[in-house]
């Protein structure tokens, strides 16, 4: 009995640790929607929360936002996993958020584990690159139709320094 509690203990602590150095806020909540845990990186995501004392989806998120999160719950319990993308205000700024609800186990009681990635810089990435893109395409249509017009009136100033025109 001893041996088996010492090996669930050491898995629990070995759990606890992955769960703590990951990038991607994880929250476990119970079947009947209480928050049991959230990892550091829900904490560092979320400062103006006080992510580590919650006990409801409201204590994290505005109501729209929780409610969003129960939806994603409620499909996970029957189907397994559900996800969405959700934009989140806070204090400071929008976060664009990556959400993913798995049900540990099927049926009325059954609890979850929401996973919550940060996609605020690579969306942010890709904003950037478009306009880029957008630049270079509006730079080369600027471009385009003044290369005739050069060409052209390169053309009639060679024709007019070769005719001998009259004082």
């Amino acid at each position: 009995y001893t041996t088996l509690f010492r090996s669930l203990e050491s898995r629990r602590r070995f759990t606890e640790a992955i769960l703590e150095s990951i990038p991607t806020g994880i929250i476990s909540v119970n079947s009947s929607g209480t928050v049991q845990r959230v990892n550091n990186a829900l904490d560092q995501m979320l400062p103006d929360t006080g992510a580590r004392s919650a006990s409801r989806l409201e204590d994290l998120f505005s109501r729209e936002d929780a409610g969003e999160i129960r939806y994603l719950m409620n499909r996970a319990r029957r189907t397994g996993v559900s996800s969405q993308q959700l934009d989140v205000r806070t204090a400071s700024r929008t976060l664009h958020l990556n959400v993913t609800v798995a049900a540990v186990e099927r049926g009325r009681n059954a609890g979850f584990v929401v996973v919550i990635e940060d996609a605020s810089d690579l969306l942010q990435a890709q904003r950037t690159a478009a306009w880029s893109d957008l630049a270079r395409r509006l730079a080369h249509e600027i471009k385009n139709p003044l290369t005739p017009i050069a060409l052209s009136a390169e053309r009639i100033l060679r024709q007019a320094n070769r005719a001998s025109l009259s004082p």
